[in-house]
Parts: structure tokens; sequence; C-alpha cells
């Protein structure tokens, strides 16, 4: 479960949402409504609908994060499959990186669905995750779902390093 608040923005690369979360469980949902059709491209894009958003996640779920998955769907109980035209910008050559600020590693995933892994790093209880992100969409969408998934409680040992996260 989460709470979201939007504080700010127009949802343009210059001016994204913000988005205030305060994530109190396993696989909390951010579900975003557009007014209409009218709402447009914020991002520049050749699709109808664009937009950029800096997702704060405040960690209250009680343990630690050690990745966390972000997975954009135009159905919340179906992963987001090429046909819906949904996309972290996929195709756009211009496509700014993802990033967060806890995570040094992320992980587009353009097929077969769309979503962001993000790991080499760690979020405790109490401390904020900020994530950036564009959505983009090749069809009018009135409402995108995104699912997100905070890793806990995994074993790893990074290439090239001596220490195991």
């Amino acid at each position: 479960m989460s709470v979201g608040n939007i504080i700010t923005g127009t949802k343009t690369l210059t001016d994204p949402f913000v988005v205030v979360e305060d994530v109190t469980g396993s696989e909390p949902v951010l579900v975003i409504r557009f007014p209409n059709e009218g709402f447009g491209n914020r991002v520049g894009t050749r699709y109808p609908m664009g937009i950029t958003i800096i997702k704060l996640a405040i960690n209250h779920s009680g343990t630690t994060w050690y990745g966390y998955r972000i997975e954009p769907r135009a159905m919340l109980t179906l992963s987001s499959p090429d046909s819906d035209g949904l996309s972290l910008g996929q195709g756009w050559s211009a496509r700014p990186s993802m990033a967060s600020n806890d995570f040094r590693h992320v992980r587009v995933i353009d097929q077969p669905y769309d979503a962001l892994d993000f790991d080499d790093g760690r979020v405790e209880e109490g401390k904020t995750a900020v994530f950036k992100l564009v959505l983009t969409a090749s069809i009018w969408q009135s409402e995108i779902f995104v699912l997100q998934t905070p890793e806990v409680g995994i074993a790893c040992v990074w290439p090239q390093q001596t220490t195991v996260c």
C-alpha cells in the first residue's frame, strides 16, 4: 500500500510531476489519471501522450530495500505488452536517463514488457528514494497504473566488487 500526493509540476522535462508516496506495503500502485485526450504530450516525443515524473518513495515498509522495480501498466493485472502503446519512452532517441539517488544502476526493460529495475544500492526504513522516469503512450490512456516492487532481503555479489551487498 502507498499514499501518494502530487506536489507540483506540469509534467514536462523541465517541470516534472513530483509525486511523494509513503510506501507501507510490498507492491504499491500509483494510479495516474488524465483529464482528457487534450492533455497531450508534455515531453516532446512523437507519441500523443508523454509525461516526466520525479517520484519520492518514503520507505515505511519495515525493512530495507536493496532494489526497486517500477512497471507501468495499462491494466493493473497484466504486464504491459507492446500492443498497449504504453512505454518508458521506447524508441525515443532523446530519451533522458532514468535514474535514482539511492540506486546506482538501472536496467530499462522495453521488451516483452516495460519496467525499470533499480539496484546496487539500499534504502533504509524511514529514508526516501528518488526516481526519475518518463512515461509515453502511442495511444490515448485515461489512466496508467505504476506497479512498484521494492526488493527486500536479497543476497548478491556485484561483479568486480569484493563486498556483498
